[in-house]
């Protein structure tokens, strides 16, 4: 007799939490009828590990994650590159792979590997993240520095971690409905918008995504033992998430907390517990630190470090600084926001110093956020996990179902963040940190609507084994809820500019904040009449034309640049400088030490007398240079570095090309020399400093020495055409060869086809006439 829809529903609603022979003793049926309801479903018990039943996933619930999200980040397409993007992506050759193009590129794909300093164009954040790097490289392959594909990869990398998600949790629990809801979740909860909107946070996702992979097979080999394709699918996986990102190290801790959680305490063995563990180290435990030791000679042999260089801060001052940062992400769960690019330091800020000097101060003296408070929390939370995982290795006590689930929340929660609680980073807190956190979050907040759920059927005495209508309507309005956040979060992703006007009404009182809202300004102005002045048959387009609208609040008609369009980007482009000075000046106030904005405001001079300058205005001229030298010499005094040694450099030759007396431009050359000497000192990877080097030495009459910095600098980076362009010009001046001359120029222009100051140099060089001086390179 076939079982009927009632009993169907019942046997559904009620396992795995009952075991299928109490089904189907309660329900009068055979336990074969009983496992043939849940097979037909997709549902099948594991004799190896009852506690465990495991459900197949439904194609539908890919089908609903897959187009929820695409609604969701619908609007994220058209965004653009942000903040770390602009050094790690747009002003950095390493990510420039054209196949057809240049087949020489195709090598970094391979270099990868080899040369962390490809990370970006500042060699000093260098880090081996090859995998990462690969993903970059394919990127600009197809669309080069066109936004969209970029941010398309990274809502597909959303898309395929809910994916995994959903199927993982059916596999090891057999609870579809949790599943799905969980991974709903997921992909809409705003705190992971940062993730998937800023292009450089896919480095967090691609490494979840190898995470999630690795705490699925090696469960899953826990499970089957006699199917060593998962373990080593297991290692694989968390080999790439250690070459993608640090954080990828953190697994480790995942699949023991999982293994203790539920694979442990379930099985069923008569060896003693220390073969069971002898056992399960060497076989599961010890490849994983083999990788881990192997990761960390990788890194010291490509870096020179297995850590950090050079802290940022004290060892101690960032654990004390993340006891805060941690509650805050707890508060970021349940309230999403008040979400920012760079969140307010100094409710954070502690050090060990003053805590030893008086604790009771800093442990209760902010008011609006005690340090005591935040240790109590994190203390309680991580207690009641710990519990939870001891009280179920005990096999032999029954416990309740939601004893694994909010254990893996918390230490989820801890585990996961414990790189950034340890090891001190420029930022003290990001939210794109939470994105595997989030998953403890989520299934939390599904597992306490399952339970409401139960609950209320049982007082029902309903098992059909469908939700309650309030908790149906309650489940779909969280959605609801985090997808209006999520989708109104994305807008503000649109362009720097506008991430950066949302972040400077939330953290006023940050330096950093203010001076790249400042940069944004400067940055837009430079794109729109560097539009004008290149291209004079370009066009303003509507990505123009609203990019325009957001920064300045003024209209532009689309269509060519005529000459009045273009005067209007020229007056877009001093309100921009005037509003980017105003907001470095305010960063300053801020923050008198923050050498940034220092050395933004020589910039912004600089730039203002290269205006002057075009205006003839020689008076101004002088004063904006040395305007720029005076916040330059303010950004070395606060912190040394290449760049404001460089351009302070530049801004002392510009001085010297307004000079008439000879003596004094001599010295305002030798004042150049040193400078420029200074920056590749402090920072031996600039290669624009060699070139500029080079240059310099030309002009004090040194061509030896020119030409060995412009080799260095054409070493440093071979696609430059400047030194190509300033060699030929010391071979050609000097009359060491005019073979040569010619020679390098016509590599120049292979290297930078239509290179304007090489083709004049080449033809100067061809037909024997003398040549003129290079210009002094703007910073």
């Amino acid at each position: 007799m076939p079982v009927s829809k009632k009993d169907r529903k019942v046997i559904l609603s009620s396992w795995p939490q009952r075991p299928s022979a109490e089904l189907a003793q309660e329900l009068g049926l055979k336990p074969e009828e009983v496992e043939e309801v849940l097979a037909g479903a997709g549902l099948r018990t594991d004799p190896v590990h009852p506690a465990l039943g495991r459900a197949r996933p439904r194609v539908f619930a890919f089908a609903i994650l897959a187009t929820v999200i695409c609604l969701v980040y619908f609007n994220s397409v058209r965004n653009g590159f942000h903040y770390d993007d602009i050094h790690s992506l747009l002003q950095n050759l390493g990510v420039r792979v054209e196949w057809t193009r240049n087949p020489e590129s195709r090598s970094l794909f391979w270099k990868y590997f080899v040369d962390p300093t490809l990370f970006s164009s500042r060699p000093q954040v260098a880090m081996p993240r090859p995998i990462l790097m690969v993903t970059f490289g394919i990127n600009y392959m197809i669309s080069r520095y066109d936004a969209w594909s970029w941010v398309l990869f990274n809502i597909f990398l959303h898309i395929v971690n809910t994916s995994i998600i959903y199927m993982a949790i059916c596999h090891l629990t057999g609870r579809q409905r949790f599943a799905l809801i969980t991974a709903l979740f997921c992909a809409v909860h705003p705190v992971n918008t940062e993730t998937v909107n800023y292009i450089n946070c896919r480095s967090e996702s691609l490494s979840v995504f190898f995470m999630l992979l690795t705490m699925y097979f090696f469960t899953r080999s826990l499970l089957e033992k006699q199917r060593w394709g998962l373990r080593a699918a297991s290692f694989s996986t968390f080999t790439l998430s250690l070459l993608t990102k640090e954080l990828g190290i953190t697994t480790f801790g995942m699949v023991m907390v999982i293994d203790l959680l539920l694979v442990w305490p379930a099985e069923k063995s008569r060896d003693p517990w220390w073969t069971r563990v002898f056992k399960r180290a060497l076989g599961w435990y010890a490849p994983l630190v083999g990788i881990v030791i192997a990761y960390i000679l990788y890194r010291m042999a490509v870096l020179d470090t297995a850590v950090v260089k050079a802290a940022v801060r004290p060892w101690g001052d960032n654990f004390l600084i993340q006891m805060r940062a941690l509650v805050q992400y707890l508060w970021m769960f349940i309230f999403p926001t008040r979400l920012n690019i760079s969140h307010e330091n100094l409710a954070l800020m502690v050090s060990v110093r003053s805590f030893l000097d008086n604790p009771f101060v800093v442990m209760t003296g902010n008011p609006s956020f005690p340090l005591l408070l935040a240790i109590l929390i994190l203390a309680a939370l991580l207690g009641f996990g710990l519990y939870l995982l001891l009280t179920g290795l005990n096999s032999g006590r029954p416990r309740p179902v939601w004893h694994p689930l909010v254990a893996f929340a918390i230490l989820n929660f801890f585990v996961t963040l414990s790189i950034t609680s340890l090891v001190p980073l420029n930022a003290l807190m990001n939210e794109h940190r939470l994105y595997l956190p989030s998953l403890g979050a989520a299934m939390l907040l599904a597992g306490l609507l399952e339970y409401v759920a139960a609950t209320q059927a049982r007082k029902a005495g309903r098992s059909d084994g469908w939700w309650p209508i309030p908790v149906q309507v309650m489940a779909v309005v969280i959605v609801l809820l985090y997808s209006g956040l999520t989708i109104t979060r994305n807008f503000t992703w649109y362009s720097d500019f506008t991430v950066w006007r949302d972040s400077v009404t939330k953290s006023p009182l940050k330096a950093q904040v203010v001076s790249d809202l400042g940069n944004a300004y400067y940055r837009t102005g430079r794109q729109m009449v560097d539009r004008g002045e290149v291209s004079a048959d370009g066009a303003i387009d509507e990505s123009d034309r609203r990019l325009i609208r957001e920064v300045f609040r003024e209209e532009v008609p689309l269509g060519p640049i005529t000459p009045e369009v273009n005067q209007k980007l020229e007056s877009l482009f001093l309100k921009g400088l005037n509003r980017a000075e105003l907001l470095y000046m305010w960063g300053i106030r801020v923050e008198p030490d923050y050498f940034k904005a220092w050395h933004n405001l020589g910039t912004i001079n600089y730039t203002y007398a290269q205006i002057a300058q075009q205006k003839r205005n020689l008076k101004l001229t002088r004063q904006q240079l040395e305007r720029a030298v005076y916040f330059f010499e303010g950004a070395i005094r606060i912190a040394p570095n290449g760049e404001s040694f460089n351009d302070m450099a530049s801004s002392v030759l510009q001085l010297a090309s307004l000079e008439e007396d000879q003596a004094k431009k001599e010295e305002y050359y030798r004042r150049a020399e040193v400078l420029y000497t200074n920056g590749v000192n402090y920072n031996p990877e600039m290669c624009k400093g060699y070139s500029n080097l080079g240059m310099i030495k030309a002009r004090l009459r040194k061509p030896d020495e020119a030409l060995k910095y412009l080799e260095m600098s054409i070493q440093c980076d071979p696609l430059d055409p400047q030194p190509y362009y300033l060699s030929g010009y010391v071979f050609n001046q000097f009359n060491l060869g005019r073979t040569q001359a010619i020679s390098i120029l016509q590599k120049c222009l292979q290297v930078s086809p239509g290179f304007s100051p090489c083709e004049q140099e080449l033809l100067r060089a061809q037909g024997g006439e003398p040549t003129g001086g290079p210009n002094a390179p703007a910073p």
